[in-house]
This record gives structure tokens, sequence and C-alpha cells, in this order.
């Protein structure tokens, strides 16, 4: 966070973190289904506690990377927290467990065959994101009345 702020040329302090970034506080929910992930946005987003002011939907528009998930940036509306961002990051049980991954096997780091393992994450990226969808379709299909 030092260093997002410095490169900002913003105060180090933490006052400016909660104020400035919207990453210094955040929630994550785990949904199983894609469904559901837009279900609990749509829920949040009616919510007092806080307003949502963006929405950045990396399921409908993945990162280069294969990155999916659903961010809403909010704002507190309500007792001490009034004014502070945060961000609450939506996402399946597939795509948590490819991130946290892709995280660890990668983040910040020099990599060597980068290029080959880009690639590679990317291809599993496509991969956990073509079974989100199989299982959506399978629970569709069991909801359906015979």
């Amino acid at each position: 966070m030092i260093r997002k702020l410095a490169s900002r040329n913003l105060p180090t302090d933490a006052g400016t973190a909660l104020a400035q970034m919207h990453d210094a506080v955040g929630l994550r929910i785990v949904c199983s289904f894609v469904e559901d992930v837009y279900a609990v946005a749509r829920w949040l987003s009616g919510q007092s506690l806080f307003s949502v002011v963006e929405t950045k939907d990396y399921i409908a528009y993945p990162k280069p990377n294969g990155y999916r998930s659903l961010h809403l940036i909010v704002r507190f509306a309500q007792g001490t927290e009034a004014g502070l961002l945060g961000e609450i990051q939506l996402r399946t049980i597939a795509t948590d467990f490819w991130a946290a991954l892709e995280h660890q096997l990668k983040y910040k780091q020099h990599i060597p065959h980068e290029k080959t393992i880009c690639a590679e994450l990317r291809r599993c990226a496509d991969e956990i994101a073509s079974v989100d969808i199989s299982m959506q379709t399978l629970r569709d299909i069991l909801r359906e009345k015979p």
C-alpha cells in the first residue's frame, strides 16, 4: 500500500490509504455459481450502508491473463466509515481456486519461461470459465420442472 500511495504522489499514511485507495478495505465473496455472483452483487447494490461507485466486470470482460471476478467499488455512507472507499470482490469457487493459485505462482516475482507460464495460466482460466458455464447449465436443468 505504501508503494501504491507513493507512486501516486500521495502521503503514505493509513488515513490517506483509507480515503484515497479503493482496495485498502476489502471483502471477497465466493459463490457457487456465476448467476449467484450477479445476484449477490444486485443485492449488495441495494444496501444502505454503502453506495456502489464503480463496477468492474471481469467475468464478462476477463483481464488479459484470464482473471475473472466482479468487483464493486463502494463508498461507505454511514458511521465512522462514512466516505471511505472499499472493494468487494465476487467470484465463483472455481475462479477463486484459479486466482489463489495464480497469485501464489507468479504475483510480483520474476518468472522463468514467463510467456509459457502466462499462456498456460490463461488456458486454465478459460477452462475453468467453461466449467463454470457447464455447472450453471446443470443447475438450470435441475431447476426445470418436469
